[in-house]
C-alpha cells in the first residue's frame, strides 16, 4: 500500500527576538536563541520579514543566515560576512515608500538551536520601529 505524504505546519508564527530597529545599510545583526519546537520533523521553516516604513534604494534584500549550536549550548562564531553554509536567503524588497512584507519559503532548519544572524542591505537604514522576523516550521509526514 503506498504511503501518502501530507505537509504539517505549525500554526502559529514564531517572533524572534531580534533587534533591527535602526540597523544601518550593511550592518549585521544577530538574534536571540530559536529553534523549531525539538521534533526532528521540522526540518523546513517560512520566514517573513516585516520592515516599518522606509525607502529603500538600488537593488534591496536582507540577508539571513542561521547560525547552529551544535552541542546545543555554544553556538558557532559568526564572521563578518558569515559563513556560506549558514546562508538561509535573501529577503528582495520593493524600492517604493512604505511598510515592507517580505517572505522566504521552505527553508531548511538547522538541527537543534541556532540563531539568526541578518544583514540589511536594503541601501538606508530601517525604520525605528515595526521591524520583526518570524518563522513557521513545518515538516512532511508519511501518514
Amino acid at each position: 500500500m503506498a504511503a501518502t505524504i501530507k505537509q504539517q505546519i505549525l500554526q502559529t508564527l514564531v517572533t524572534l527576538t531580534i533587534t533591527l530597529n535602526s540597523l544601518t545599510n550593511n550592518a549585521y545583526v544577530t538574534g536571540a536563541a530559536a529553534g523549531a519546537d525539538g521534533t526532528a520533523a521540522e526540518i523546513w521553516g517560512d520566514w517573513v520579514l516585516t520592515l516599518g516604513s522606509l525607502t529603500p534604494t538600488g537593488t534591496p534584500v536582507v540577508k539571513l543566515w542561521l547560525a547552529r549550536a551544535p552541542d546545543g549550548t555554544v553556538y558557532e562564531d559568526i564572521p563578518s560576512p558569515p559563513a556560506f553554509d549558514a546562508f538561509a536567503g535573501a529577503f528582495s524588497l520593493t524600492t517604493g515608500a512604505g511598510v515592507k512584507v517580505a517572505v522566504l519559503r521552505d527553508r531548511r532548519l538547522p538541527p537543534g538551536l541556532f540563531k539568526p544572524v541578518v544583514q540589511n542591505v536594503s541601501g538606508v537604514t530601517l525604520a525605528a520601529s515595526g521591524n520583526s522576523l518570524t518563522f513557521r516550521p513545518h515538516s512532511m509526514q508519511s501518514v
